[in-house]
């Protein structure tokens, strides 16, 4: 009984998110995360729930309310579930469950976020495109405009973008901003322009 629950809690983990990194972890610019993102949004979250299940997967439900819709059918609200838990849990036998996934983006309540989320597995789960990669925190500067960087700093995501599609953000290159952060509404114009060809 003792090896099933480290199977279960240990290794079984181990090897699902394994096969995730292996399979999202390549580099994407932003064309090829918004023809990865099956539900692609700007919203708010507004919820956050952590499902603890001994006996199967346990993951993160999060509630957003969408302000606005770029790719996917959503209505005011969308919930979602990413794998894995925030914090430790401590079981009856004293064993503590780690369940927090390193590299699987984070959302806080009240924050805004830009994200390009992949089609739900068949455990119902799902996580951004190129994970880290696919999930922008949005950001204000002193004069109150947005602006929305991944946690690489957008590092590669205008990649082989050409020169005229580049040219859309254009208050991005008049307005100073730290870490490679793209003014929000400029962005969201480009990724249209990858849904509408």
């Amino acid at each position: 009984m003792k090896y099933l629950r480290f199977f279960r809690f240990i290794v079984l983990p181990f090897f699902i998110w394994q096969t995730m990194l292996a399979t999202e972890v390549t580099p994407r610019n932003v064309e090829e995360l918004t023809g990865l993102a099956k539900r692609l949004f700007y919203g708010r979250c507004i919820s956050v729930s952590e499902i603890f299940l001994p006996d199967a997967i346990s993951y993160t439900e999060y509630t957003f309310e969408v302000i606005s819709t770029l790719k996917g059918n959503m209505g005011k609200t969308v919930t979602f579930r990413q794998y894995g838990l925030l914090h430790p849990v401590k079981l009856p036998d004293n064993t503590i469950f780690l369940g927090n996934v390193t590299g699987m983006p984070v959302y806080k309540e009240g924050q805004e976020y830009l994200l390009f989320l992949l089609a739900d597995s068949r455990l119902g789960l799902t996580s951004p495109a190129g994970l880290f990669q696919g999930s922008f925190k949005i950001l204000k500067n002193y004069h109150s405009e947005k602006f929305a960087v991944n946690s690489v700093n957008n590092s590669g995501l205008l990649r082989g973008v050409p020169p005229a599609k580049k040219a859309l953000l254009k208050k991005t290159s008049r307005t100073s901003m730290a870490n490679g952060a793209l003014e929000l509404h400029d962005f969201m114009q480009l990724i249209r322009t990858y849904i509408d060809k």
